[in-house]
């Protein structure tokens, strides 16, 4: 796996931790996340809680994010934290308290570093959740599914067409992420068909007038 796209600090520790591959839908082992740290090595992953039986998501979690942050801090998460891959995934895993002795003496010197990288990668997920919740409350579904067409159009999986950019995920894949119905997201993306703003092409969905990233199909 290239490493061009990690920074200093988890160069340092590829050496120190364990690699877990992901099947597109499959959870990494929540004993790893509620004793791990680590990192995205390749993959689009997604954070999530679950609270009863509702899945709520927090934030997308791409290469070179960290995962497990709030282990090494006095963050603790009120109900259990879920990663998903949304497509074929890597990351790397460090256990804790093998972690903590490392910092004590070789790795001493990255401490802070690693401190600061978590501290800032924690805000992002926080500030990712209230924006999702904001959204939830104050935004209608039609607008909130193009929301979550606009953050899709940014995935690797997405590529550029000559009248936008074609997002390659399913209604089954995106309406979790807004904590709705397949039913109700279909019907929002024949609203939005409707009125075009997207064109929906099989299985992708063309978002018309965007301007994307990846190279023409």
């Amino acid at each position: 796996t290239s490493d061009s796209g990690l920074t200093p600090v988890q160069r340092s520790l590829q050496t120190h931790g364990m690699t877990r591959e992901l099947w597109t839908r499959e959870v990494l082992e929540p004993r790893l996340l509620e004793t791990g740290i680590g990192f995205v090595l390749c993959g689009q992953l997604e954070l999530s809680w679950r609270e009863g039986g509702n899945e709520s998501a927090m934030a997308p979690v791409l290469p070179g994010d960290w995962i497990g942050g709030h282990n090494l801090s006095s963050v603790t998460a009120e109900a259990p934290l879920i990663l998903r891959a949304l497509t074929l995934a890597r990351v790397l895993i460090i256990g804790v308290d093998r972690l903590q002795g490392l910092l004590a003496h070789e790795l001493a010197p990255l401490r802070e570093p690693l401190y600061a990288e978590l501290a800032g990668s924690l805000a992002r997920y926080w500030l990712d959740a209230a924006a999702r919740l904001h959204e939830t409350r104050h935004c209608g579904l039609d607008e909130r599914v193009l929301g979550v067409l606009d953050e899709a159009a940014t995935w690797p999986s997405a590529s550029s067409h000559p009248e936008g950019t074609l997002v390659k995920a399913s209604p089954k894949l995106l309406a979790p992420r807004m904590a709705c119905s397949r039913v109700s997201f279909s019907r929002a993306l024949a609203r939005l068909s409707a009125a075009g703003r997207v064109r929906l092409d099989g299985r992708r969905i063309l978002l018309l007038g965007h301007q994307g990233r990846g190279a023409a199909d």
